[in-house]
């Protein structure tokens, strides 16, 4: 909003935050009732795309020129959708993270070429076995269509956030074994914009002493500001490397491996700070 002011521009926050919370509704909603034929229909979208949605968010929070190639709306597959139409998108290639991994999917905007339309999105989620990348979305302004060209966009400040608690995740995860002992072993998490909260099976609960230390060992780990690196590898070679994997997930012959050097290294496909001094500090409420 700083920038828009200082070029003359009127930002209409409180609709942006109505659109964004009204797409995440969607998503939610979607998630509550599952409905099997929506599910069948983005399973047909998908082998009639016969490409999977191309993921493009490591590297950038933005994709242009990518390219529109489904719409949903209650349920239906559309051919346009219009201002204030609660809809869900398929692009053939999207920054967006979905949800995966106990991370939340990221949230953002879509563009239309020559600002003709504007699209807020709540929510990404995977569909139709992993192949498909919904984009749950309010259209703000315009009229959207299959076939448009549009520009990608994720909330940076969104992403900030949920890289940093991924990341603090896996350093809570080190932490806990070093502090409780080896026996320690995730037992899920919850990574979103806000907080994060990590689920560990162990032979007994923390004490406030231990868990004074975990909060310790992190925030030390922050303040030693490290590099970490991302790669993808085969099953195997992580397994050598000595990844940590979590008990009870199916991975694929290649994976995605993050190394904080010298203190942890997961197999990952969740979105991760560069640096762990990106982090800031984290404290332990419950």
């Amino acid at each position: 909003t700083d920038v828009a002011t200082e070029a003359g521009v009127d930002v209409d926050v409180d609709g942006f935050e109505k659109a964004m919370a009204a797409a995440r509704d969607l998503s939610r909603d979607a998630r509550v009732a599952v409905d099997v034929t929506v599910g069948d229909l983005l399973g047909a979208i998908a082998d009639e795309l016969g490409e999977p949605t191309r993921f493009t968010g490591y590297g950038s929070v933005t994709e242009e020129g990518v390219k529109v190639r489904a719409l949903l709306k209650g349920g239906e597959r559309v051919a346009s959708a219009g201002a204030g139409d609660t809809v869900e998108v398929v692009l053939d290639a999207t920054p967006f993270y979905a949800e995966g991994g106990g991370q939340v999917g990221d949230e953002g905007e879509i563009i239309l070429s020559d600002d003709r339309g504007k699209l807020v999105v709540g929510d990404c989620r995977k569909a139709a076995g992993g192949r498909l990348f919904v984009h749950s979305c309010v259209v703000s302004e315009g009229v959207v269509g299959e076939g448009d060209a549009v520009t990608a966009t994720v909330s940076a400040a969104s992403r900030r956030r949920a890289k940093a608690n991924h990341t603090a995740t896996h350093l809570l995860q080190s932490a806990l074994k070093m502090t409780i002992g080896e026996d320690v072993s995730q037992a899920g998490s919850l990574v979103n914009f806000e907080r994060l909260r990590f689920d560990f099976n162990a032979p007994s609960a923390p004490t406030p002493e231990e868990l004074a230390r975990v909060e310790s060992l992190v925030n030390g780990w922050i303040g030693d500001a490290i590099d970490l690196t991302a790669e993808e590898m085969a099953i195997s070679r992580a397994k050598e490397k000595g990844a940590t994997a979590m008990f009870g997930e199916k991975y694929g012959d290649v994976v995605r491996v993050v190394d904080v050097p010298g203190v942890s290294m997961e197999l990952c496909g969740g979105t991760h700070v560069k640096n762990t001094a990106e982090i800031g500090g984290v404290k332990i409420l419950s």
